[in-house]
């Protein structure tokens, strides 16, 4: 069974993932980036993905982009901003992996006008696979959490906490709404530290 599963998300991911990787190579730059935008974009209009939840949604739910992004309001020091952006690149890094396979995986389950038994199979355990995907995206995230946390003096960590909160609720809204309510939210458990609420969680 494993191994026959194992089979259904290598086929899944094979007719998409030269092209999602190609949109995410040259992530290094500005530059690279656009080109990975744009990549991605036209991947979306040729094989209509049978999502909403993109690439840049994902991205833009780290935490620690968050608290680069609010740098004024968090009135970071120089340096404060300097061991963020070091992080923020890490953690970009560490999840570049699934965020391709995120990629593939949504362009790969592009509907059928007539699916066949092996055809809803696929669609079944690719659904499951975005799923556990996502989960994994936000465990680096929640992960995050506490070190970018330590960088901070009280005073910005209050602010910092009603930031994030506010920013778990938007991004539980945001996987409901665009992944169809088949639950991507992160692992229970353990609870997210810095009372950040994950999405998913009642």
């Amino acid at each position: 069974m494993i191994r026959a599963r194992h089979a259904v998300v290598t086929l899944l991911l094979l007719p998409a993932v030269a092209g999602a990787q190609m949109g995410r190579s040259g992530m290094g730059s500005k530059t690279g980036e656009a080109e990975a935008k744009r990549a991605r974009g036209e991947i979306d209009r040729e094989n209509m993905p049978p999502m909403k939840l993109k690439v840049s949604d994902l991205e833009d739910m780290s935490p620690v982009k968050l608290l680069i992004d609010e740098r004024k309001d968090l009135r970071l020091s120089d340096d404060q901003h300097k061991q963020l952006k070091e992080m923020q690149g890490k953690l970009k890094e560490s999840n570049d992996g699934l965020m391709t396979r995120f990629d593939s995986m949504r362009i790969a389950l592009r509907p059928h006008p007539n699916p066949s038994d092996e055809d809803m199979l696929r669609q079944v355990i690719g659904r499951e696979e975005i799923s556990n995907t996502v989960r994994a995206i936000w465990a680096n995230y929640v992960a995050a959490v506490p070190k970018a946390m330590e960088l901070l003096d009280d005073s910005q960590k209050a602010t910092a906490q009603g930031l994030l909160e506010k920013q778990a609720k938007e991004s539980d809204a945001t996987i409901r709404s665009k992944l169809g309510g088949r639950g991507g939210g992160p692992p229970r458990g353990g609870g997210p530290p810095a009372g950040r609420r994950p999405p998913g969680s009642s």
